[in-house]
């Protein structure tokens, strides 16, 4: 009987907003312009240190400074220095509950995404955190001053080991001979 109130209602509860004038109370305060009339207001993750397979949660807060036309996408992508996207998050801002068209402007939104990385990431790197939006239909991203993306800093992770301290674990086997069980890379 408890189900409806303890679970379900909870995780459809309309996401936190902050109400105009409040965007100084925000963590990294900054003032980033997405678009025309869009602006990354802060944000905020755990800098430690993660490791293959583990959770990165980041909370954004946007605001626009007018009413907006169109519903837009928000991106999250972690990148290894080669510029591949090791993980990411896509949805509408705050889980797809404040859809840009209905912002106030001057009204705080405040956005969490998490994203996954991968058990079979190579370890140890150091992943860049991007942030933007873009157009769902056509994939086009909105223009900021440092290009299509926002850089938030960076998160270091470490190689996975196995229980016998063997680095970025695997079993790979080359003609019932070899069996290849880990590597690392300096």
């Amino acid at each position: 009987a408890a189900v409806p109130w303890v679970w379900i209602m909870p995780a459809y509860a309309a996401p936190q907003v902050l109400e105009a004038g409040a965007a100084g109370t925000v963590p990294n305060p900054m003032q980033e312009e997405v678009g025309e009339h869009v602006q990354l207001v802060g944000y905020s993750y755990a800098a430690e240190t993660l490791v293959p397979g583990d959770e990165f949660d980041i909370t954004l807060y946007w605001q626009s400074d007018a009413p907006l036309a169109e519903d837009y996408s928000v991106f999250v992508h972690l990148v290894d220095e080669l510029g591949i996207v090791q993980a990411q998050s896509d949805s509408y801002p705050a889980q797809g509950s404040r859809q840009t068209s209905e912002w106030q402007p001057g009204t705080v939104i405040v956005d969490q995404h998490r994203l996954h990385l991968p058990q079979t990431m190579p370890g140890p790197s150091r992943l860049r955190v991007e942030a933007g939006m873009y157009r769902y239909g056509d994939g086009k991203r909105l223009s900021t001053a440092q290009g299509d993306s926002i850089a938030l800093g960076s998160v270091d992770t470490a190689a996975l080991t196995s229980p016998a301290g063997i680095p970025n674990p695997m079993r790979t086997v080359f003609g019932d001979k070899i069996e290849l069980t880990g590597y690392s890379l300096d």
